[in-house]
């Protein structure tokens, strides 16, 4: 089950840095291989594979570790921003990126306190629930905070 959790840790990180960068360049009016729809593909299809490998992982695995679950969280916000488009964004792409971001390293920090004081239960007795409550709410978030704008 090691393998598998670096497998989704690693292919989340990249699809989150690729997707920083290119957010980062695309404020700046520079361009990286976004407009590519081979590329937007390969990104669609890995966060299809990295959601299977987070159900195998949540429901095979007998012990995870309290930091794991921030992954679910970041599956979600970068799924709303591959998948849903906007005309008109809410916020500032950049800002809500960084608004995400923040929220990311609060969860991951501070998350086994906020569980504890919401569910009056620890992390291992609610694991399930919590991947499940983490990826609906980034995909919420991701939805309000950092959609991708459709020219």
């Amino acid at each position: 089950m090691n393998t598998l959790m670096y497998f989704v840790y690693i292919f989340t990180i990249i699809l989150l840095v690729y997707s920083f960068i290119a957010t980062i360049l695309f404020s700046f009016e520079k361009k990286l291989l976004t407009t590519n729809i081979h590329i937007q593909t390969i990104q669609k299809w890995s966060l299809v594979v990295i959601l299977f490998a987070l159900m195998l992982f949540f429901c095979k695995s007998k012990t995870i570790p309290a930091k794991f679950y921030i992954t679910p969280w970041i599956w979600g916000f970068l799924t709303s921003h591959l998948f849903i488009y906007r005309k008109k964004p809410w916020i500032h792409e950049l800002l809500g990126l960084g608004i995400l971001v923040a929220i990311t390293i609060v969860l991951f920090f501070k998350q086994e306190e906020i569980i504890k004081v919401v569910t009056k239960h620890s992390l291992e007795t609610v694991s399930i629930e919590i991947a499940v409550i983490y990826i609906t709410a980034g995909l919420l978030f991701g939805v309000v905070f950092w959609p991708k704008i459709k020219h």
